[in-house]
C-alpha cells in the first residue's frame, strides 16, 4: 500500500529515505521537531537505524508500517527517525574521548540526552512513605520512568521544611481522601491532583 509521504522525504539519507513512506509520520532530526514536541507538550519517539540493519527492517515491516501502529504514535509521539550512521556515530565519535577517560560519564551522557529528547516531570507524592499504597506508587514510577522523572515524597510534618525549602510549590499539597496523593508536575506547574496509579500514568505519557 502507497502512503504519502512524510518529513523524511527531503532527506538524502537512504536509510531515512527508506522509510520516507511509512504511514508513521516521521521527522528527521531537526529544530521543527522539537519545537512540535515542546509546543504541543508531546514525548519523542526516537528510533535510531541503518540501512543494513536486519532487526530494523523487521521492525519497519511489522511496527511501522502497521496502519494500528502508525496512528498510535502519530498520536501520542512526535517521531524522530536518526540514521546511526549519519547523526549518532558523530555524537559519539565527539565524545569518545571523554567517555575513554572517564567510563562513568557514559551513563550520565545518556541520562542527558534522556532528558534532552522528553520532557522532564516533578512527580510529587503526600503520604506515609511506609504505606502500602505508597511504596506501590514509588514501585510503579521506578519501574516506568526513572531518570527523568524527579520524584519528591512529602512525608511527616517534621520532614516538611526541608522539602519546602528545595521547592517552595509544595507548601500546599495535602493528601486527598485521606489517600497518598499524587501530583504531577512540570516547570513547577502542576496537574489536578489524583489518588489513581492510571491517571498518573496517563498525565505522564
Amino acid at each position: 500500500m502507497n502512503y504519502k509521504s512524510n518529513y523524511l522525504i527531503h532527506e538524502k539519507s537512504p536509510y531515512l529515505l527508506q522509510h520516507a513512506y511509512n504511514p508513521v509520520n516521521w521527522y528527521p532530526w531537526s529544530e521543527e521537531a522539537f519545537i512540535k514536541a515542546k509546543e504541543e507538550d508531546m514525548p519523542i519517539f526516537l528510533s535510531i537505524g541503518y540501512s543494513t540493519c536486519h532487526w530494523c527492517h523487521v521492525m519497519e515491516k511489522e511496527s511501522f508500517e502497521d496502519t494500528q501502529v502508525a496512528k498510535l504514535l502519530n498520536e501520542t509521539f512526535v517521531c524522530i527517525k536518526v540514521d546511526l550512521e549519519e547523526k549518532a556515530m558523530l555524537i559519539i565519535k565527539a565524545f569518545s574521548q571523554t567517555i575513554e577517560k572517564s567510563p562513568e560519564a557514559y551513563t550520565q551522557f545518556i541520562t542527558a540526552f534522556d532528558f534532552f529528547i522528553s520532557p522532564s516531570y516533578e512527580v510529587v507524592i503526600v503520604g506515609d512513605f511506609d504505606a502500602i499504597e505508597t511504596k506501590r506508587i514509588l514501585s510503579v514510577i521506578n519501574s516506568r520512568f526513572i531518570p527523568n522523572k524527579i520524584v519528591i515524597l512529602k512525608s511527616s510534618e517534621n520532614m516538611k521544611t526541608k522539602i519546602t525549602d528545595i521547592a517552595d510549590y509544595l507548601k500546599d499539597f495535602k493528601m486527598i481522601n485521606n489517600k497518598p496523593t499524587i501530583y504531577v508536575c512540570s516547570n513547577h506547574t502542576c496537574k489536578a491532583p489524583t489518588n489513581d496509579i492510571n491517571t498518573m500514568l496517563d498525565l505522564l505519557l
